[in-house]
């Protein structure tokens, strides 16, 4: 497990898909880039699958997850909200960036 706060992860999120780039409708890799869900996935655990991250991993994902989603005006479930957002055609590496970032000032 890690020691970060979800704050900590939205930055270091935001940090690899300006280190990988940003790509949409896959999780990704550092070879192909993150969507916003990836790249939370991968700054809590790697490459490790949701299903298979220790309880506490999971439980920081998930407070990130909803912390990026109330800051885009969402409530509740959040996950397939943050995909819409991040997948939208129109939708920018840059603006997923300071999505993340600005999450992490809540």
């Amino acid at each position: 497990m890690t020691d970060m706060t979800p704050q900590q992860v939205l930055l270091k999120g935001a940090d690899a898909i300006e280190q990988h780039g940003h790509i949409k409708n896959d999780y990704g890799t550092p070879d192909t880039g993150f969507c916003a869900m990836g790249a939370l996935r991968h700054v809590v655990a790697g490459d490790v699958p949701l299903v298979s991250m220790p309880e506490d991993d999971r439980r920081l994902y998930r407070q990130a997850r909803d912390l990026l989603g109330r800051s885009l005006g969402y409530d509740g479930f959040t996950h397939e909200r943050i995909v819409k957002f991040n997948d939208a055609p129109e939708r920018t590496a840059d603006e997923v960036i300071a999505a993340m970032r600005k999450a992490a000032e809540l």
